[in-house]
């Protein structure tokens, strides 16, 4: 059986209105065939993980309201899509944790990463297209030199910090 791949927005839904990714939210209110669960807890905890507010019973609350509206356009009732339009559903392997989706997208990058470097090697790309890997290289190079520098600054700051703070520094240079 093939999972259901869209869902419109609605107007009127909080969490059409304030979620990114709300298909996300679709794949924890659905199974993989599109069938509604009554499982709120996960769909919850990814709502308060991306910035939205609430109790928990507003959240369900709001939660069931969503649910309901995506359920009726994927039986086939006719909607109106809001102002961002149709939206992807994803039901399957969707991640329930923010530090999960960080994985992926590193795992998915180095994957493609992997695949560039094989083609650089082999040869078969164009030497615009080696320019454009090389400035992309060197703009990773320096973005990891600025975090590196960054974060032993801010070391080299609290360790200041410590030292004054327990008598050890002379204040002398």
């Amino acid at each position: 059986m093939v999972a259901p791949t869209m869902a419109v927005r609605a107007d009127r839904c909080r969490i059409c209105r304030s979620v990114a990714y709300v298909e996300d939210v679709n794949a924890r209110l659905f199974d993989s065939e599109g069938v509604p669960k009554r499982q709120w807890k996960a769909a919850a905890d990814y709502l308060r993980s991306v910035g939205v507010s609430g109790s928990y019973s507003t959240l369900v609350s709001q939660l069931q309201g969503h649910q309901k509206h995506v359920a009726q356009y994927l039986a086939g009732a006719p909607a109106a899509p809001a102002a961002g339009g149709v939206t992807r559903l994803t039901v399957s392997d969707t991640p329930a944790d923010w530090l999960d989706v960080n994985q992926q997208a590193m795992n998915i990058g180095l994957e493609a990463l992997r695949g560039l470097a094989g083609r650089l090697q082999s040869g078969e790309l164009e030497v615009k297209e080696e320019m454009e890997l090389a400035r992309l290289g060197l703009g990773a190079a320096h973005k990891r030199g600025d975090h590196l520098t960054r974060g032993k600054l801010l070391r080299d700051q609290a360790e200041d910090l410590l030292r004054l703070a327990s008598g050890y520094d002379d204040d002398s240079p």
